[in-house]
């Protein structure tokens, strides 16, 4: 029995099907055979088939896919620049000034539905749910349907580019101003394709384009964005995006995230027999059993006095909108429903303007008409922004049964889920999840319609603008510090390396068709081999074996100069010192450039532990000057002045040490040192979470200024909130060191990494009691009773890893949980029973609460407590 090739079910005898001769003589029923986007009804003369995704489409919907190879997508951004101005014009005319063609779905016959017709709306029609497929919805075990949500273009760069190597290139273009192109490349069913992403005020393209179809080297991501802007006719050419303060895909990423909402809200109105103008249908206070059986579909009834979840603009202090309302949280989307009943109206007032200014301002309203023969007019609601309209009737009582229907602006197109079973449903899970997915997929489509587009088009242009001309600011200053750098780079001890330009901070992964140094490359395989070096470092507890090349870490590091040659004669020579400007960005990397010509001794890990015993005391260092410089004095040195020049004389090294080929390591791990000397040896290497902690220690301690403002410029992109609880647990046995207690207040600064989220980690309790002392003393967005159980939950490990006591614990963390913010039954139901928390606190708390001018002693409530005075009262 042979087997649809759209849905999948087997074909009958009895059943009406169509023969796809373009694939391999491929069947489908009648009421399959309708496009995947659009769901229109096709024929043997204009259907399309996507050689992909094995996709039947319409020619419209064909020509703008990825699923061809015949170069369609080619043909299409050819187009562009043409499309994305004929969209701005439209945009900008109003609905009345052109054609607007009307969805295939509508229907004739708006009486059928008990909608009058109106000019200026449509009306869908349920009849074509037996002659198009309905692609919505998957059937579940047999029983239950789960119908799909209609997709975001702002989606696809988080879902396909973020996170994945790729390239983000920019211009603004002399017509259509600001434009960001993201291509990545791709292979599907055994092909390689280029993904395009392509921005501009108008909206987002997005395909996939065969890899052959550009007459660019792939291996060249210039020579592919130059053919990508030439053939949609960019001028001037496109230019890679790189930011100094972020990185360009986190950015792009927070501009799409814009577009996209999670939280809605709808308009509810309850409409009895008979009634057709705005004035009756507003002045209803009291509502039938019929609506509270729909109400139950739709959503729970919360309290609106202190509710925490999205409100949709609606009082949740002092129930100046009402005391309860409708509410329901599905698929992460929150929706707020504006219930005109519910709402609060003043009975003097015709116009009754404290529920129109919440059902007015919605994009969709479900309307709930009662009485067989009244009919609906969608205009009857006098609204700019009521776009879209779900009507629903109830029909039966024993089972509970509505009809439904769909009215809409002629400007709206059709949305999925379509109507079908004749628009009845009877009440149930399946209607539920039938009717919350029309309600997303229809504020989602109402997005398009002129009105909305234009308003987006608007917002979409002043961030692109902002973000474009970000990019442009960058390459400027990164043109000007090049120069400087290489102005100022003789003399300088700085390996040739630091003076080339870095790559963007967003290319976190390392991109394949980008050639490496070819230098750097050969580095990277000698020195791997054990043949050209000739010193051996014992690392760690392990005692794990490394080599290395003595020459080159000499050169690199004054610490290893030390270490490896000894007492040496150093010459002098006028050198021009480093310019503060353009010195790194990290207060300690600036330390360590000052360090050039002199050092300033750390008590915690002086590196003169390193030099030889031998020579008088009275001596300076060996290769260091005694005299420290300060900030000031190197913005006020005088051109006569000479300075100690890091270049060395080998002819006097110590013979002990060049006679010495194993030394030992113990204060870095194995993978740490590892990273250090390939970074040494060859001027790169890779970092991650794993190795931060470590490498900027190691970068301070072996005074390498360059790898220690990288660690500091990467350590944002590397630290997320399922990253943090490791790193701090590896950051506690750097403590000691500068660079790793800035590196913690940088990690705990961070407003994404103080959420709940971080509570939850499941090595949030492993961390150690010197690192949750600065993670508590932190603003942590979240309710104090949360804290407090976080806070406990790791008191029970610690005091079972250390066999101390739990309540000793708690005492001394208990000064960073604001008791008194912790609500009453909270405290006698979480806190009291802990025994943690000495009952003079939970007292004093709760006197607090009851009047605050009880308690004099602020101090003892808790971390904070001057700051919260005025919001707990």
């Amino acid at each position: 029995m042979a087997m649809c090739f759209v849905c999948g079910s087997d074909v009958n005898e009895d059943d009406c099907c169509i023969q796809l001769y373009d694939a391999k003589s491929s069947i489908c029923h009648t009421r399959c055979f309708a496009c995947c986007k659009c769901r229109a009804t096709l024929t043997r003369m204009t259907y399309q088939l996507g050689v992909v995704s094995k996709k039947l489409y319409c020619e419209r919907h064909y020509n703008g896919s990825y699923d061809n190879e015949d170069g369609s997508y080619l043909k299409e951004l050819r187009q562009l620049k043409a499309k994305c101005l004929g969209y701005a014009v439209a945009r900008r005319k109003s609905s009345t000034a052109f054609q607007i063609q009307v969805p295939a779905e509508a229907c004739n016959c708006a009486r059928a539905h008990n909608i009058r017709t109106t000019h200026g709306y449509w009306v869908e029609c349920w009849d074509t749910g037996d002659e198009v497929a309905d692609q919505n919805y998957d059937t579940v075990n047999g029983d239950t349907e789960q119908f799909r949500l209609t997709c975001y273009d702002q989606e696809i760069y988080g879902k396909c580019f973020y996170g994945c190597e790729h390239w983000n290139y920019f211009t603004d273009d002399d017509v259509l101003g600001p434009v960001t192109v993201a291509v990545k490349l791709d292979i599907i069913a055994n092909r390689e394709y280029f993904r395009i992403l392509i921005r501009n005020q108008t909206g987002i393209s997005h395909g996939l384009l065969p890899i052959g179809h550009l007459t660019a080297n792939r291996y060249d991501r210039d020579d592919v964005m130059m053919a990508i802007g030439d053939a949609i006719g960019l001028n001037p050419p496109l230019r890679m995006a790189q930011l100094s303060f972020s990185s360009p895909a986190d950015e792009l990423l927070k501009l799409d995230q814009v577009f996209i909402k999670s939280e809605l809200k709808i308009g509810v109105v309850y409409i009895k027999a008979e009634q057709s103008s705005e004035e009756e249908i507003l002045a209803n206070c009291e509502h039938s059993k019929a609506f509270d059986e729909f109400l139950d579909v739709l959503g729970m009834r919360v309290k609106l006095k202190g509710f925490t979840g999205y409100r949709g603009g609606l009082d949740t202090i002092n129930n100046l909108t009402g005391v309860t309302s409708i509410y329901t949280k599905w698929k992460d989307i929150e929706i707020m429903c504006h219930v005109s009943t519910l709402l609060p109206h003043e009975a003097k007032d015709p116009q009754k303007l404290q529920r129109k200014r919440h059902i007015g301002n919605d994009i969709l309203c479900v309307i709930f008409q009662e009485g067989e023969n009244t009919e609906f007019i969608p205009n009857s609601i006098k609204s700019h922004f009521l776009h879209t309209f779900i009507v629903v009737k109830p029909i039966c009582s024993n089972p509970v049964t509505f009809a439904v229907s769909v009215v809409s602006r002629d400007d709206v197109p059709a949305y999925s889920p379509p109507l079908s079973d004749g628009h009845v449903f009877q009440k149930g899970a399946k209607f539920r999840e039938w009717l919350l997915t029309k309600i997303v997929n229809g504020e989602r489509a109402c997005y398009t319609a002129a009105k909305f587009a234009r308003m987006q088009d608007r917002t979409r242009l002043q961030m692109l603008e902002e973000l474009v001309g970000g990019f442009q600011d960058h390459i400027v200053s990164q043109q000007a510090r090049d120069m400087r750098k290489l102005q100022s780079r003789r003399g300088s001890w700085l390996p040739i390396s630091y003076c080339r330009p870095p790559p963007p901070l967003g290319d976190l992964i390392k991109d394949r068709f980008e050639g490496y140094d070819q230098l750097s490359k050969d580095f990277a395989i000698a020195f791997r081999s054990r043949k050209l070096c000739d010193i051996t470092f014992i690392v760690g507890k392990e005692q794990v074996k490394m080599h290395g090349v003595r020459a080159i870490l000499v050169v690199r590091s004054r610490v290893f100069q030390e270490m490896l040659y000894g007492k040496v004669d150093v010459s002098t020579s006028p050198i021009p010192e480093p310019k503060i400007s353009s010195a790194p960005n990290s207060p300690v990397t600036k330390k360590s450039f000052m360090k050039i010509g002199g050092r300033k001794c750390n008590s915690h890990h002086d590196i003169l532990k390193r030099a030889s015993s031998e020579g008088s005391k009275d001596e300076p260092p060996n290769g260091l000057d005694s005299t420290v410089q300060t900030t000031s004095s190197l913005h006020n040195l005088n051109s006569d002045k000479t300075k100690t020049n890091f270049t060395m004389s080998l002819f006097n090294p110590e013979k002990t040490k060049l006679h010495k080929n194993q030394f030992i390591v113990s204060e870095f791990d194995c993978d740490v040192f590892s990273v250090l000397l390939d970074y040494l040896h060859t001027g790169t290497c890779s970092i991650n979470s794993q190795t931060l902690p470590g490498l900027v220690c190691a970068a301070e301690y072996y005074e390498v200024p360059d790898l220690l403002q990288a660690c500091f410029d990467l350590a944002m992109h590397l630290v997320s909130v399922n990253t943090v609880c490791p790193i701090l647990l590896k950051l506690e046995r750097y403590l000691s060191y500068e660079s790793a207690r800035e590196l913690l207040q940088k990690i705990l600064a961070t407003p994404q990494i103080l959420t709940e989220q971080l509570l939850h980690q499941p090595d949030f309790v492993q961390l150690p009691m010197s690192i949750m002392q600065h993670v508590m003393s932190r603003d942590i967005q979240v309710a104090e009773i949360v804290k407090f159980n976080a806070l406990l939950g790791w008191a029970k490990v610690y005091s079972h890893q250390h066999k101390i006591s739990k309540v000793g614990i708690m005492n001394n963390m208990a000064e960073y949980i604001k008791f008194h913010l912790i609500k009453p039954a909270d405290l006698m139901r979480i806190v009291v029973p802990s025994k943690c928390i000495p009952s003079e606190k939970i007292i004093m708390s709760l006197a607090y609460q009851a009047d605050p001018d009880s308690v004099s002693d602020l101090q003892q409530l808790g971390h904070g407590s001057d700051s919260d005075q005025e919001s707990v009262a």
